[in-house]
């Protein structure tokens, strides 16, 4: 798709070469797929070669901090040309906010090995363990961890002291989906 768009783009405003063009669609497209990877939502970044979803949870889908980097780099493109000074202030918000995605993996893994571990400690058996985001940050996270029957939710602050994890038990009741 970015192929066609670069040639629509340039028909429309032809100060930048097609080259130019087809780079920044491919980049946006390819950015915001990526992003949506990050999310508990996922995307189809594979299909069709692959019908699996890619899903990170390592930043919530609404994400204030992230948004306001992207936001500070396109104001920034928009008021002034972009000038040497501007070329190097953007890239380095554009780093920031790619590294506070980084943050949210390394934060994620940290919360993941902490709750596998308090929940062997506790004997709870799971057979999936799922460590997501909560709203609007990477501080504080929402674990779920599923077996058969049962689910278990907790949260985890990336800021908390003690190590026990406090999960509470719910059923699943699969003899709702069952009919």
């Amino acid at each position: 798709v970015a192929p066609l768009l670069a040639i629509v783009l340039r028909r429309i405003e032809p100060t930048w070469n097609f080259t130019t063009w087809l780079l920044l669609v491919w980049v946006a497209l390819i950015t915001h797929s990526g992003l949506d990877a990050c999310t508990v939502y996922g995307t189809d970044l594979f299909w069709p070669l692959a019908e699996s979803t890619v899903i990170g949870c390592n930043v919530f889908i609404i994400d204030p901090i992230y948004t306001l980097f992207l936001l500070m780099a396109c104001g920034l493109a928009l008021i002034r040309p972009l000038s040497g000074r501007v070329w190097i202030f953007s890239t380095l918000i554009l780093t920031i906010s790619s590294l506070y995605l980084v943050w949210g993996l390394i934060a994620q893994t940290w919360i993941h090995q902490q709750s596998t571990d308090s929940l062997a400690q506790q004997g709870i058996q799971s057979e999936k363990v799922l460590v997501q985001a909560t709203p609007f940050n990477t501080l504080l996270w929402r674990i779920l961890a599923i077996d058969h029957d049962y689910y278990y939710e907790g949260f985890r602050s990336v800021l908390d002291r003690e190590y026990e994890i406090t999960f509470t038990k719910h059923p699943r009741n699969l003899r709702l989906l069952r009919g």
